[in-house]
């Protein structure tokens, strides 16, 4: 009953904060979307597109932040992790190969092995399997994260969707390139060109170009584990439009990358605010590449619009690691008591999505504004052969490195996980009145999964049916667009290791309300939500003597809040922030009745983001340019025997410097507090052995960066 009173005080405290902060003179919104690069939009001119709306940020009955292409830049936002480091309620971890990132979504658990609980999407297609989420954000146009259920508009998305659009061809030449150089020898070069070829066609080409020496150290060997080796990638976009009824849209991308692995560091005692530095004798290297493509063609049938969107994504990645994070002198018996080991894995994804969509061209008459009917077909493949050899300290790092490491061999799989998703949908949108609307959709989704051992011959697999729905009504009065709905969505099953029994789907009904305003002329936007989520066979990611399986509880409560405001405090000055508060309770924890009233693990209860953006004429056609962004990342459970905890650390990223004509010339500063965290803990619990293993974060980062643009 005290956790019931819990959760529904934070709901009710969510809407109450929303309805404050939407109060004529509140200075609280989300984060700037200016218009700095070519093919951004202005703020009002970004779309939400998660639930194929289309409608602008600030009519979609949905809390969502977006922001510009340019913004990301000016932001230093180069990368996804570095994306949601900024986002409420949403975390990315690191693991042990540079693709393996958990993310985590208002509570919800990381995966490392399995899907996301919010929808990731590029150009329309939904990353389904987390490793294949594009690292690096090279070319984007927007990007656009909005909250709550959308299982009805995509699979496994229980609290969230993350839309990215990469940039499109222009109507006119434009070219654009940024250099930058910073300590531990950081270099980036990424640039885009742009503009039509041909009656009907434009074409645009981005891509990047990043060396790093690291700045984390490994104390035995002396030597940075967090080096990117000449990582690299290109997009090539064109887009045809033979007629005013028809476009063609078709991209390719190919990314290379040669980088260090998230290192783990033993943590002894339980103080995870002073995690010591890696030490293992094997230096953790990740090489691979990623393969993608995407058409979409629409199609202008008259009182209705075609769509159909293809997309494959190819992933080969090879890790090389001592998955021991020892070294023979200082501990010769190794973390987990096997004398050491190292190991040797491949992952070789592949995805394949369809979808074909039928959506209104123009509202049509009486109340109905939009519908769209459709569906879709996902088939992903994953071969995961690993192979952890014994480590006596003997084999030279080049033998280690080859793959024809002589060291016997402790453990060896060949696993491979197909999934396949199916789903036909429906949604609307009616206006009730002319202040009263109602939007509603409706999914029903089949899961097949099946993983298979060929060592062993272990083979199984498990389908599920769903139905995820989504309805909300939203009332404008006057600035304020209030807006309260319900929701359900359902994550599929995950495959553990040879033997042991899947980890049973989990579904989250989700009960929401929020506001959000345009105020002060347009000037100043507010929004906010308050939630409360049910969660049935809550699933939980663990590790025990090193065999890695998801396992669920029963039922687990989660409540919060998110809030963000952006505001033109004049021709020179723009601010943003916004803040996230989740509150969890594992309810019902089936054979661990021991855990019952703890919060879930990997959970941050608050989230802070203020930053702004300036810039100031000082003579001569030179202008002064300058960003700052603080963030504070609250208090962080890392297990659900809430014994492995962190404190709060607070972060803080500027750029200054100088504008003339088409080029800037700035200085930059990530992490300028240089603040200890980690990005990653697996408590004592979970390695079932007297020490965590903890991934040590990211330090102070500086340096210089010129941009052009013509």
């Amino acid at each position: 009953m005290t956790s019931d009173k819990k959760c529904l005080g934070a709901f009710f405290s969510g809407v109450l904060a929303a309805a404050i902060a939407a109060a004529p003179g509140a200075r609280a919104i989300a984060m700037t979307t200016d218009d700095m690069t070519a093919g951004d939009g202005a703020a009002d001119e970004i779309l939400v597109t998660a639930d194929r709306s289309g409608a602008p940020l600030s009519e979609a009955p949905v809390f969502a932040i977006g922001i510009g292409g340019g913004a990301l830049v000016d932001s230093g936002i180069f990368t996804v992790d570095a994306l949601y480091d900024r986002l409420p309620n949403l975390t990315f971890g690191a693991d042990f190969t540079s693709r393996t990132n958990p993310v985590g979504c208002r509570g919800l658990t990381l995966l490392p092995n399995g899907p996301a609980p919010c929808a990731f999407v590029v150009d329309g297609v939904q990353v389904i399997d987390a490793r294949l989420t594009p690292l690096d954000l090279f070319g984007i146009d927007d990007a656009v994260f909005t909250t709550g259920p959308h299982g009805a508009y995509y699979a496994n998305a229980l609290a969230g969707a993350v839309v990215i659009n990469t940039a499109r061809p222009g109507d006119a030449f434009a070219a654009e390139g940024l250099v930058r150089g910073g300590n531990g020898g950081l270099f980036r070069a990424q640039g885009g060109v742009s503009g039509p070829v041909a009656d009907g066609l434009g074409l645009r080409l981005d891509g990047f170009y990043e060396t790093d020496g690291g700045r984390i150290e490994n104390t035995f060997l002396n030597e940075n584990v967090d080096f990117v080796d000449g990582n690299y990638g290109l997009r090539l976009r064109g887009v045809y439009a033979p007629s005013d009824r028809v476009e063609i849209d078709l991209q390719g991308r190919y990314v290379f990358f040669n980088q260090g692995t998230a290192a783990y560091s033993f943590v002894t005692e339980n103080d995870f605010d002073a995690v010591p530095p890696p030490t293992s004798n094997r230096l953790g290297r990740s090489r691979g590449e990623e393969i993608g493509a995407t058409l979409a063609a629409r199609v202008d049938l008259g009182a209705v619009d075609l769509l159909s969107i293809s997309g494959f994504s190819h992933l080969n990645e090879r890790n090389r690691q001592d998955l021991d994070y020892s070294n023979g002198l200082e501990n010769p018996f190794g973390a987990f008591g096997e004398g050491g080991s190292a190991g040797a894995s491949s992952q070789n994804i592949d995805s394949f999505t369809q979808e074909l969509r039928l959506s209104l061209s123009e509202p049509a008459s009486g109340i109905l504004n939009a519908a769209d009917i459709g569906a879709v077909y996902t088939h992903v493949d994953i071969e995961f052969p690993a192979t952890f050899r014994v480590d006596d300290g003997s084999l030279d790092r080049a033998a280690f490195f080859s793959p024809a490491n002589p060291a016997p061999v402790l453990f060896a799989q060949e696993r491979e996980d197909t999934t396949e998703i199916w789903a036909a949908y429906a949604s609307a949108s009616f206006s009730l009145t002319d202040r009263l609307s109602l939007d509603a959709a409706l999914r029903v989704e089949g899961q097949r999964v099946e993983t298979r051992e060929a060592l062993s011959g272990f083979s199984a697999e498990e389908t599920v049916v769903s139905t995820p729905y989504d309805v909300t009504l939203s009332y404008q009065a006057g600035p304020y667009l209030l807006f309260a709905g319900v929701g359900s969505a359902t994550r599929g099953p995950v495959p553990n290791s040879a033997g042991l029994p899947f980890g049973a789907e989990e579904t989250a009904r989700t009960a929401e309300g929020g506001v959000k305003a345009g105020l002060m002329g347009g000037r100043l936007n507010v929004s906010a939500t308050g939630f409360c989520m049910r969660v049935e066979d809550y699933q939980i990611f663990t590790l025990v003597d090193a065999a890695q399986f998801v396992v669920n509880f029963d039922r687990v409560r989660i409540c919060g809040a998110e809030g963000a405001f952006d505001f033109a405090a004049g021709d020179r000055l723009s601010l943003y922030g916004n803040f996230g508060a989740v509150d969890t309770t594992i309810r019902d924890a089936g054979p661990r009745p021991d855990l019952e009233g703890n919060e879930t693990p990997n959970t941050i209860r608050t989230t802070f983001n203020l930053g702004g953006a300036f810039r100031q004429p000082i003579g001569g056609g030179v202008d002064l340019v300058a960003t700052l962004d603080a963030s504070r990342q609250g208090r962080r459970v890392w297990n659900a025997e809430n014994t492995a905890v962190e404190d709060p650390a607070f972060f803080l990223n500027a750029r200054a410097g100088v504008a003339f004509g088409g080029v800037e010339l700035a200085g930059f500063v990530s992490n300028a507090t240089d603040t200890d965290y980690t990005e990653n803990t697996l408590g004592f619990e979970n390695t079932g052995r007297p020490n965590a293993l903890s991934v040590v974060g990211r330090p102070r980062r500086y340096g210089v960066e010129l941009r052009g643009r013509f």
